[in-house]
């Protein structure tokens, strides 16, 4: 597992105001996220493109510890970003972390804190999520999964996650986003 030494990962979480929370990071960044849909790779290059991020800013620091395949971790902070992109443009960076709690909160993650770790066997709720997410074994709506819908117009099991993220951010926001 990934964590006090992994410069990399520290930034990660600071990117998501995790104080908390540092065994669920850990958990979500030690899985690698597998794209169902051809499409959805384009997410997990979002993720890695993380990587390239930290090192423009902090150097070949941690380089060694970011490489492989786009973990679930990299993946939420990248959607996070980019919901956060859309909703305020490059001034609102500090929401990512706000997204990326939606995110925890959608998946059912958000209970998970460090202290209730074992109590509520958090390796177990994280493999479910992660499952599920990959394997797109959530409701039609999308509940269960990162973007449940009220009022979903197609199976979300179908449509690829930027679309899944635009259709949840015009349910959940005032502002009526085109893609």
């Amino acid at each position: 597992m990934r964590g006090a030494k992994d410069p990399y990962f520290d930034w990660l979480c600071m990117t998501t105001n995790n104080c908390n929370y540092i065994r669920l990071a850990q958990a979500l960044h030690s899985m690698e996220f597998r794209a169902k849909l051809i499409t959805d790779g384009n997410r997990a290059m979002d993720g890695i493109s993380l990587r390239v991020e930290f090192m423009q800013r902090y150097g070949e620091l941690g380089s060694s510890t970011n490489r492989g395949r786009c973990t679930m971790l990299e993946l939420l902070v990248a959607i996070a970003k980019k919901m956060s992109f859309q909703m305020y443009g490059n001034v609102a960076e500090h929401r990512t972390a706000y997204y990326f709690w939606v995110l925890i909160k959608n998946l059912r993650l958000d209970k998970l804190t460090d202290d209730n770790w074992d109590r509520l066997n958090g390796d177990f709720f994280v493999d479910d999520a992660v499952c599920r997410v990959i394997n797109r074994q959530y409701d039609a709506n999308g509940k269960g999964g990162l973007f449940p819908l009220r009022h979903s117009t197609e199976d979300q099991r179908n449509v690829e996650i930027w679309y899944q993220m635009h259709a949840w951010l015009n349910e959940n926001s005032d502002i009526e986003l085109t893609i």
